[in-house]
């Protein structure tokens, strides 16, 4: 099997986990919220931000192509999920424009230094 194949096996398997957890995670938050009749719609998107945080973390220690799209959409879900527990109500559509414009001053960076 060629490098390329193993990276793509392994990303694949790094995404199905993913994919396990968000259902586990997402259960157990709901049972929480049934339970003790409590509100915390924060934790779904925390841990739905941390997960794909995460899934880009491993994809870049493992030399794997970063998503740019799940990273920038996980750190949206975890300022989102920390914002709302913390009883804050974050500006989502301000947040995003302002995590886009990061993105390409950063990208712009990484090209750079690619150079």
């Amino acid at each position: 099997m060629s490098n390329t194949q193993e990276r793509a096996s392994l990303n694949k398997r790094f995404e199905t986990v993913n994919w396990g957890l968000f259902f586990i995670g997402v259960g157990a938050i709901w049972a929480v919220q049934s339970v003790y009749r409590i509100d915390i719609k924060g934790g779904v998107f925390i841990l739905i931000g941390a997960l794909l945080i995460g899934l880009n973390a491993l994809r870049r220690l493992r030399q794997i192509q970063v998503s740019k799209f799940t990273l920038l959409i996980g750190i949206i879900l975890l300022l989102v999920g920390i914002s709302d527990l913390g009883g804050l109500r974050l500006p989502v559509f301000e947040t995003v424009l302002i995590l886009i414009g990061l993105f390409i001053v950063l990208g712009a960076f990484s090209r750079k230094r690619a150079e």
